[in-house]
């Protein structure tokens, strides 16, 4: 039993490192290649395993494992406390706006995504929503921006039906300029906005519909907002295709 426990011992204080280096080279390398693009997007706990594979060392008397796995460890702290450190704000004010659902008074909010912009002081609220393939409730996220006081919000998962139910909602009267192109299977992406939109483009060569356009702003420069939906490395490699059943829709003025 103590034979099989040890020899057990030495097989994870071996194959542990492994998995560490394997997450730390794959965030590193440039690749198409889907199995590369999953590793790379597990890196933070494939490098995790350089932990236990240090105390495992430690407890087996493997020095040069334990330095190994500690130089592991370094690095994968390194490249992800900076990551971390970086998302605080945005986990801060998420907690604070589900504090503020509980509260009968919410208060102004200031959603993460606000920018200020230019010399004039004005702020830009953004907001991005998943409606899940059209499904959302249009009269809620109406509402969620109504309460906010969003500016500009990106929409993804857009299907022809989720268009229209956003159009019958409260949400055109709330930001009156738009750029869409829907697809089925919730490929589909939209921009609204309080202000006038120009330069608006579908950029092609995307799985999923990426959609972009300039804020036309008073008295400061317009910026450049892109509607993206990232897709995952698994199950759909790059080469998932183009999405069906897609429709323009742009929205000049007000409704």
């Amino acid at each position: 039993m103590l034979n099989s426990l040890s020899t057990l011992m030495l097989a994870a204080t071996a194959a542990l490192p492994l998995v560490a280096a394997t997450g730390l080279v794959a965030r590193t390398v440039h690749s198409r290649r889907q199995p590369v693009i999953v590793a790379a997007a597990l890196a933070p706990w494939l490098m995790a395993a350089a932990l236990p594979a240090l105390v495992l060392a430690a407890v087996a008397g493997q020095w040069i494992a334990v330095a190994a796995s500690a130089a592991l460890l370094g690095a994968a702290v390194a490249t992800q406390w900076p990551l971390y450190r970086a998302r605080a704000p945005f986990l801060r004010s998420r907690r604070a706006r589900y504090r503020a659902r509980q509260l009968p008074d919410r208060g102004p909010l200031r959603p993460y995504g606000t920018r200020q912009l230019g010399t004039s002081g004005r702020t830009l609220r953004l907001m991005q929503a998943n409606i899940l393939v059209g499904g959302a409730d249009p009269d809620a996220l109406a509402a969620s921006v109504d309460r906010l006081r969003i500016d500009v919000l990106t929409v993804c998962e857009l299907t022809p039906q989720g268009l229209a139910n956003l159009m019958a909602s409260r949400l055109p009267e709330l930001l009156p300029y738009h750029y869409c192109s829907t697809a089925e299977r919730g490929k589909g992406t939209g921009i609204w906005s309080r202000y006038p939109l120009s330069d608006t483009q579908r950029h092609d060569g995307f799985v999923t519909e990426l959609l972009s356009a300039r804020i036309e702003l008073p008295d400061d420069p317009a910026p450049l907002v892109f509607a993206v939906h990232p897709m995952p490395p698994w199950p759909i490699g790059r080469e998932g295709g183009a999405p069906d059943g897609r429709g323009q829709h742009r929205g000049d003025r007000p409704r």
